[in-house]
């Protein structure tokens, strides 16, 4: 007798239908609200309330993981990945050339 596999196994998780990275976002708003900009705590709430909408109409029609990928191209260092080459970190890049014998800048 054959179990029924449900179709979508590789389902991303959701919480709340956001996307963990998401909700890590929204409790750094409401912590940031909290502590940084003293307010208080139904301010700080409706702050994050109105990010949470503005997050899904920027996320609507976008695949998952899009803010990682977008914070990463401007610079964000994530573990376990190359070292990005956005433009919040202004690094030299070294260009070699086989013609030259010293570094090109």
């Amino acid at each position: 007798m054959a179990t029924k596999c449900n179709r979508d196994i590789d389902k991303p998780i959701l919480v709340l239908g956001m996307e963990p990275e998401d909700i890590v976002f929204i409790m750094m708003l409401f912590g940031a609200c909290q502590f940084i900009f003293a307010m208080s705590a139904g301010m700080a709430l409706f702050v994050c309330l109105i990010s949470v909408f503005v997050l899904r109409k920027l996320k609507a029609g976008k695949p998952a993981g899009y803010i990682v990928h977008q914070l990463y191209k401007y610079g964000l260092s994530i573990k376990g990945l190359l070292p990005p080459h956005g433009f919040l970190f202004f690094k030299k890049r070294r260009l070699y050339s086989c013609w030259h014998e010293e570094e090109m800048y």
